[in-house]
C-alpha cells in the first residue's frame, strides 16, 4: 500500500523529510492547545515501523496505529516491531477512514507511493480530513513524479491523463498548462489538487480552516514524492497558534496556500562520503557554498559548478535533520 519492500530507512532524501516532520510536530506541541503526547498517530508502518519508533522515541506519543493492506507486509511488521504500543491494523486505508470517528485528537500520515492512483489518494485524505476535529493534523505523501503521466514526447496524452488523474479537483473547464506536467511544474500542480481537496474538505467546518503547514518534494530512488503536512485551526486562533509555536518564522515552513507561495521546498540532499559531511560540517553554518566548494577542490554534482552550489544549498538547509548512515556488523 505505501511500498512495502521499499528500504525508506536507508533513503536519505526521505530519513531528512521524516526528521523535518518530527521537527515540524514538536514545534506544534508547543501550543497550549495542542498536549502532543496525548495524540493518537495513524500512518502506514511498513516493514520496519520506523517513523512509527522515531514519533515514540521523540514526542512521546504511546497510542499508535498502522494500516496496512498488504498481508505479508501485515504480518512483518508485527513481527518486526520495535515498540508495544503500536496496533497493527490489517484494512485498506480506506476502509480505514470510513470507520474513522475523530472521537480522539489525531496526527495522521496518509504515506501513498503509487502515481496512477494520486487522485484517489489525495480524495481519500478529503475524506479523512472532513472528519478530523480542530487541532487534528494531517500529512499527506504522494508520488508527484511527471513521468507516470508517459512520454515526454507525447504531450497531448501527458495532458489527457492529468485531466482523468486530477479531473474532481480541477476548474471548470479544466485547464492544464504544458508547465504544469514537467518536472518542476507537476508537484506544484499536484500541491494545488491537494489545496483544492482540503478547502472543500473544510467547506462544511464553520469557523474552522486547514492551515498549511510544510510542503515538501524529494526524490525517493526514481520516483519524485511530494508532501504536505498542516493542521486544522479555528479561523480566529490562527495567527496566534502561527506565533506561539514559532511557525511563523521557521524555514521550513509553508504556511500559505497560492501561487509561488506554495512552492514546496526541494530536499536534494547529495550524495557525500563521511569525510566530506564533517569537512562540510565544520564550516556551517556561515562559511558560503562556493567558498566550502573551492575549500574541498572538486564539486559534488555532475555538471556546473552552479549544480554543486545548489546541492550545498540543500544540504546546508537540511543538514542538523540529516542521519548518519553506517555498516554496523552483528
Amino acid at each position: 500500500m505505501s511500498g512495502g519492500f521499499v528500504p525508506y530507512h536507508l533513503r536519505q532524501n526521505k530519513s531528512v523529510e521524516r526528521a523535518v516532520f518530527i521537527d515540524l510536530l514538536s514545534r506544534v506541541g508547543r501550543s497550549t492547545a495542542v498536549p502532543i503526547h496525548k495524540f493518537t498517530y495513524v500512518g502506514f508502518a511498513g516493514p520496519f515501523s520506523e517513523d512509527f519508533k522515531l514519533i515514540h522515541q521523540h514526542l512521546g506519543l504511546a497510542k499508535m496505529i498502522s494500516v496496512e493492506a498488504e498481508d505479508v507486509v501485515h504480518r512483518r511488521q508485527k513481527w518486526n516491531a520495535p515498540i508495544r504500543c503500536i496496533s497493527y491494523k490489517k484494512c485498506s486505508a480506506r476502509d480505514y477512514i470510513d470507520a474513522f470517528d475523530g472521537s480522539s485528537p489525531t496526527i495522521a500520515w496518509l504515506d501513498y507511493a503509487e502515481a496512477s492512483k494520486v487522485g484517489d489518494q489525495i480524495a481519500e485524505a478529503e475524506f479523512l480530513l472532513q472528519k478530523m476535529a480542530p487541532y487534528d493534523v494531517l500529512k499527506l505523501t504522494v508520488n508527484a513524479n511527471h513521468l507516470s503521466l508517459g512520454e515526454a514526447n507525447n504531450l497531448q496524452r501527458r495532458l489527457d491523463r492529468a485531466k482523468h488523474r486530477f479531473g474532481a479537483f480541477l476548474p471548470t473547464p479544466p485547464v492544464i498548462d504544458p508547465d504544469d506536467i514537467d518536472r518542476k511544474g507537476y508537484p506544484r500542480f499536484v500541491l494545488k489538487a491537494i489545496e483544492t481537496a482540503c478547502k472543500r474538505a473544510m467547506a462544511g467546518k464553520k469557523g474552522h480552516v486547514f492551515q498549511p503547514l510544510a510542503a515538501f518534494v524529494y526524490s525517493d530512488s526514481m520516483h519524485q514524492m511530494l508532501t504536505a503536512t498542516g493542521i486544522v485551526l479555528p479561523v480566529d486562533k490562527t495567527s496566534a497558534f502561527l506565533k506561539e509555536t514559532g511557525l511563523n518564522k521557521w524555514p521550513l515552513a509553508t504556511t500559505d496556500w497560492g501561487n509561488g507561495v506554495t512552492d514546496p521546498i526541494e530536499i536534494g540532499i547529495p550524495e557525500m562520503s563521511v569525510r566530506e559531511r564533517l569537512f562540510i560540517d565544520q564550516l556551517m553554518p556561515k562559511t558560503k557554498s562556493r567558498s566550502v566548494l573551492r575549500r574541498m577542490g572538486f564539486g559534488l554534482a555532475e555538471g556546473t559548478e552552479d549544480r554543486s552550489i545548489e546541492a550545498l544549498e540543500s544540504y546546508r538547509r537540511f543538514y542538523r535533520h540529516y542521519p548518519y548512515f553506517s555498516k554496523v556488523i552483528v
